[in-house]
């Protein structure tokens, strides 16, 4: 069955998932990077790739792709929780916390390797990283469907665009 539809039919009448069913929900998929590499995106304005893979109101399913090098913003997921599988490479998943003035610092990084999970629960800050010298790629499931998502800058590059 093509990737799209196996998704489709592993997410469409899926309601209020746990992050831990979602867990289940990816594993059942069994993902290659082979039948991925169809829907890989190259990084345009951003230094990731991001593909929409499916999206109804109770879920989304997007595919990352950081290079060498290559990082997510500092963002959260809003109201929605998340949990999200690395396909090929591996990523390091750094948390932040927002200072006094809104800015968020780094509270700590795990590595996650391949075939390996992370979990982004509600309003969490946080920044995927690829300091390795070959491609990751992940695969997120949100839900609810993201809404409330926010971006931060770090206050080093604030003070850029001031001087």
């Amino acid at each position: 069955m093509e990737l799209i539809k196996r998704i489709e039919a592993t997410f469409a009448g899926v309601t209020k998932p746990t992050p831990h069913e979602i867990r289940a929900l990816i594993q059942s998929l069994k993902l290659t990077a082979e039948e991925l590499e169809e829907h890989v995106s190259d990084p345009g304005e951003l230094s990731y790739g991001r593909t929409v893979l499916y999206q109804n109101e109770e879920v989304d399913v997007i595919l990352i792709h950081l290079p060498p090098g290559g990082e997510t913003r500092i963002h959260d997921h809003g109201e929605s929780s998340g949990c999200a599988m690395v396909v090929e490479g591996a990523v390091m998943n750094c948390i932040y916390k927002l200072d006094s003035y809104g800015y968020p610092h780094l509270q700590t990084e795990h590595p996650v390797v391949c075939e390996h999970f992370l979990y982004a629960p509600k309003w969490q800050i946080h920044q995927l990283q690829n300091p390795h010298a070959v491609r990751s790629l992940s695969v997120h499931v949100y839900a609810p469907s993201m809404r409330g998502n926010r971006a931060y800058l770090p206050y080093e590059q604030v003070l850029d665009f001031v001087i």
